[in-house]
């Protein structure tokens, strides 16, 4: 009978293994069109990656990048990692946009590898082993969010973060050895490829210490040491500027997720609820892991409470970061549960899982090619000579891909960029006076708009040379002066006078 059972419990596991090869394929093939199309539909950065892989091979790691903001510090707000791999795959494929799609399989191969150790060491199936790859990196969740906003690097970290918890689930009830370098070794380049994923999972940090007798402790938190010492050239300038920054991504975090009353019916809710259920039916089973998981239970408790709002550091990191953690280790637990009723249960919660994702990531909507403005911005950029400025009324986020694109493929300068942190940090002089940047570009801008010919002025504070505006404003442009470059239907390319 109990045999039957578990029969029966296994090859319902096929379902989602399916559900979730499907998604795989549909991610991969919809991913391809990166290898044709400069991702200016991506609503989150993945201009910028691009860009950074041209800046880092052309000015290198944390040297004076011109391109933008009169110049910035390269990584000076950002974690390097992914693109030291997209430069590495630069170098051998020699094309931005297959290099991009190389890192994403490559980012893949690494989740697979650690989730492989994984299993390997805590004696999973190789149904189960595929089932946990897949239904994690192939979520809803990590789909949406990874693909659809062009957060490669973050998923790099979660690739990387599956062979840091091998590492901390291999010596949780084994001695240290010589091969536990490989914790310090992950926990560095967790920091350095992104730095929210490395604040949320340091949690198990706490858990391995907590299981680990003095001695044990003392060498685990002197590698620690050592690892943040080895990444000290990157968090030590990253940390002392981004304190600095009132108005961007780093002043922006949980808190301003959890205290909205949309929250509490969540994707966040949904997993603190199931981590905890499942560690409830996991430790009724391993009494001896509770002291394990007792730190996991804190910060699940704390966000579920709200009450993480109090806790500083762990306040300021988004809520993904922790629903990506909450989502690995409820899959980890699932597997790990041995009782046949909730076992069967859990599949079949694992069914509804695939199902609501396979539906949730078809469902996405991207454009995957050019629409005739985008194609006439490209047709003037091999025109411009000079420092240029995008000017009008569409959106700033379109301006700055755009940015990212002419920096990449003809390295070109612009006042703006793709880090609007600079704006709220970076001066420029103006008449012996400090002028904030983002006050001074928005000045420009007005001005512009209002059709004020003294806009002229400030893009010569920025030594702007050229402007590319919509045809509207291309009359306007020419009667303050403005020598007409090119044009094609949409736009026109202008030279300021006297430049």
């Amino acid at each position: 009978m109990v045999s039957g059972f578990i029969k029966m419990a296994r090859k319902l596991l096929y379902i989602p293994l399916a559900v979730f090869s499907a998604i795989m394929i549909y991610v991969l093939a919809v991913s391809a069109s990166l290898t044709k199309y400069f991702p200016l539909w991506s609503a989150g950065d993945l201009p910028i990656h691009i860009a950074n892989i041209f800046f880092l091979d052309n000015y290198g790691f944390h040297n004076i990048v011109p391109n933008w903001y009169n110049g910035f510090a390269l990584f000076e707000l950002y974690s390097p990692g992914w693109s030291y791999l997209g430069l590495f795959l630069y170098k051998i494929i020699n094309n931005y946009l297959f290099t991009v799609y190389a890192a994403l399989i490559v980012t893949y191969l690494i989740g697979l590898a650690g989730i492989y150790l994984i299993s390997k060491n805590q004696g999973f199936s190789r149904l189960e082993t595929a089932l946990f790859f897949l239904s994690f990196f192939f979520s809803y969740i990590v789909s949406v969010y990874a693909i659809r906003t062009g957060r490669f690097p973050e998923l790099l970290a979660w690739a990387l973060f599956a062979l840091f918890f091998y590492s901390i689930i291999y010596y949780k009830d084994k001695k240290l050895d010589v091969k536990i370098i490989f914790l310090p070794l992950m926990f560095a380049l967790l920091m350095l490829t992104h730095v929210y994923v490395f604040t949320a999972s340091s949690i198990l940090i706490l858990s391995i210490l907590l299981v680990k007798n003095n001695k044990e402790r003392l060498v685990i938190v002197s590698l620690l040491l050592l690892a943040l010492i080895a990444a000290s050239f990157w968090w030590i300038p990253f940390f002392s500027i981004s304190q600095e920054v009132k108005d961007g991504a780093y002043s922006y975090g949980i808190f301003s997720e959890l205290l909205q009353p949309s929250s509490i019916i969540s994707t966040n809710t949904a997993l603190s609820i199931a981590l905890l259920a499942l560690l409830f039916f996991y430790l009724k089973e391993n009494k001896k892991d509770i002291k394990f998981y007792v730190p996991v239970i804190v910060l699940d408790l704390l966000i579920l409470s709200r009450l993480i709002y109090f806790v500083p550091i762990l306040r300021n990191i988004p809520t993904t970061p922790y629903n990506l953690l909450f989502l690995f280790l409820s899959l980890f637990l699932l597997f790990k549960i041995q009782n046949l009723k909730i076992k069967k249960l859990l599949v079949l919660a694992l069914i509804l899982f695939s199902l609501f994702s396979l539906i949730y990531v078809t469902n996405i909507e991207l454009r995957y090619s050019y629409n005739s403005l985008d194609r006439e911005f490209f047709s003037l950029f091999p025109e411009i000579k000079g420092k240029y400025f995008i000017m009008g009324k569409e959106s700033d986020v379109y301006h700055e891909k755009l940015a990212a694109y002419a920096a990449a493929y003809y390295d070109l300068q612009t006042p703006i960029g793709y880090f609007r942190e600079y704006e709220n940090l970076k001066y420029i002089d103006i008449n012996n006076n400090k002028i904030l940047l983002k006050n001074a570009i928005q000045e420009i801008r007005d001005k512009f708009i209002d059709k004020d010919c003294s806009f002229e002025k400030g893009l010569k504070d920025f030594n702007v040379t050229e402007i590319i505006t919509k045809s509207d404003y291309c009359s306007f442009a020419k009667e303050c002066g403005f020598l007409e470059k090119n044009k094609t239907a949409n736009l026109c390319l202008l030279t300021i006078p006297n430049s």
